[in-house]
């Protein structure tokens, strides 16, 4: 079996591994959700921080329940305070086979909502999704809402995954680096558990 085949099985492997450990979380059902946003929740968003903020989303995060009954998780963050343009930029990261399934709303300081990002609008890495807003340094936005609902969770997904290895070879006087690639294709679901990744950070001039 040929050195990148090798790579690819383990690579495979190694996939399949981390999918049994998380099974998606597709359904709310007995949980106590909140019928409004918790705005007292809310998690300080630090502008131009060093590293960004990380939060596995499981079974014991918020829920929310709209009117019309469809639920889902959620985190709540306040926005930063800034006397200049700003971004966020949100990830969500493949836990095993469980993707957060994002949509974001821009809230008030009352809650109420404003402009969003849905799923389908993020960008697709591999099997990480990211999406990004921008602001101006309005007063009346104060929140930014991050939820499973939009009616994706249960949806599953084919996202193609790469792998590349280096071997460092020397023979004689000359050194050099090989390379070996391998891809692989893996099944994800949009669920309302996974890894979410946040940083806002100062546009710049």
């Amino acid at each position: 079996m040929s050195t990148t085949r090798v790579a690819l099985v383990a690579f495979v492997a190694l996939a399949a591994g981390c999918a049994t450990r998380t099974p998606p979380l597709t359904s709310l059902a007995g949980r106590n959700c909140d019928d409004a946003v918790d705005l007292a929740s809310a998690t300080p968003l630090p502008l131009d921080a060093e590293k960004p903020f990380e939060a596995r989303v499981g079974a014991e995060a918020r829920c929310i329940r709209t009117a019309d009954g469809a639920e889902g998780a959620y985190l709540l963050f306040e926005l930063p305070r800034s006397a200049g343009p700003f971004h966020v930029v949100v990830e969500s990261l493949t836990v095993g086979k469980s993707l957060f399934a994002p949509q974001v709303t821009v809230l008030d300081a009352r809650g109420r909502a404003g402009r969003g990002l849905e799923v389908e609008r993020f960008n697709t890495r591999g099997t990480t999704l990211q999406g990004t807003l921008f602001f101006e340094a309005v007063a009346s936005e104060r929140y930014l809402l991050v939820t499973s609902l939009g009616g994706h969770v249960g949806t599953s997904q084919t996202r193609r995954m790469q792998s590349i290895r280096t071997t460092p070879v020397f023979t004689g006087y000359v050194s050099f680096v090989v390379s070996h690639g391998a891809e692989a294709e893996r099944a994800v679901v949009y669920a309302h558990n996974g890894h979410l990744r946040l940083h806002a950070r100062s546009n710049p001039h």
